[in-house]
């Protein structure tokens, strides 16, 4: 019955296998990348104006829309969440409620509420609707996948429908 290697018939295999000095590959140069910045921590105004700027459209603040548009508004510049709750519950001009799935919401203390529900009835025309249906079927463009994101680029793109 043949016997399997023992370590010191494989030795002398293993010691030639080991990399010399020359055939050593040379050191590759690291790239290092920049620091990820801290999170912008937004003042109580800016996220008023913000929350006022969402009852403007007609959209309730969830805190992640309301950070959505606050990124928007700051060009892109990341947002501490947990600032962003914590500047929320500590402001006299709003009133924070839980939501479902975890999420909160901001609301202005003293502004009535008319905020579009996007799971109830239909209240656009059909014309819209077959205008849009013809400027998508006509096109090949990439838009974003997000419900917020994708609103704006076509609003940004001041489409007759």
């Amino acid at each position: 019955e043949p016997k399997a290697p023992g370590i010191q018939e494989c030795l002398p295999k293993l010691q030639s296998k080991r990399p010399t000095a020359a055939s050593k590959p040379a050191v590759q140069p690291v790239t290092v990348l920049p620091a990820k910045l801290p999170a912008t921590k937004v003042s109580e105004n800016q996220v008023l104006t913000a929350v006022s700027s969402l009852y403007d459209d007609e959209l309730k603040p969830y805190g992640r829309i309301l950070k959505k548009r606050l990124l928007e508004q700051l060009n892109g510049s990341d947002i501490d969440a947990q600032h962003l709750l914590k500047t929320c519950q500590a402001s006299s001009s709003l009133r924070v409620e839980p939501e479902e799935g975890g999420d909160w919401s901001a609301l202005l203390v003293g502004r009535s509420e008319f905020f579009i529900d996007c799971n109830t009835e239909d209240i656009y025309p059909e014309e819209m609707w077959s205008a849009a249906a013809a400027y998508f079927a006509g096109s090949d463009e990439v838009i974003p996948g997000g419900r917020y994101s994708c609103a704006l680029a076509l609003v940004a793109k001041k489409l007759p429908f």
